[in-house]
């Protein structure tokens, strides 16, 4: 796993230990290219998103935080050619993970790197640079749970 957050991984690495006990029998396994994923996601997600909002970030942007309308606009500048290119990886990296994972029942891995925040806390990985947080959105949808 690349860098995550302590908590999860130790959590993940309970449940590992776990099976271990109970007698299942686990093999680490590996996917040369994995580490182009998050390049590969970033350029088929930003221009998608700035896709499904353009309209609606354009008509009401005061339902979306300054820092969300920058990534909504941010996907307007991806090229279709880098779009492309990223869903060609994306291609090769699943029929990847589909070769290597065959042989096997199940595959364990973290679902995310880092526990949830808070509503309106800062998500970030213990170690990253200042400015590297996710902030979660404050938009309508969010304002009745509680905190």
């Amino acid at each position: 796993m690349g860098r995550g957050d302590a908590r999860v991984w130790a959590r993940y690495s309970e449940s590992v230990e776990r099976l271990r006990r109970s007698g299942m029998s686990l093999k680490g396994i590996s996917m040369p290219g994995l580490s182009a994923s998050p390049y590969v996601c970033v350029s088929v997600v930003y221009p998608e998103v700035a896709s499904l909002h353009h309209d609606l970030v354009r008509a009401h942007p005061e339902l979306y935080s300054s820092d969300i309308r920058a990534l909504v606009y941010l996907g307007e500048l991806w090229s279709a050619k880098n779009y492309v290119d990223a869903q060609r990886i994306r291609g090769v990296l699943r029929d990847r993970l589909r070769a290597i994972t065959e042989p096997y029942d199940a595959v364990l891995t973290p679902t995310a790197a880092i526990q949830p925040p808070r509503i309106g806390e800062k998500a970030q990985v213990e170690g990253d640079p200042p400015g590297s947080e996710l902030r979660q959105s404050q938009d309508r949808a969010q304002r009745g749970y509680r905190r």
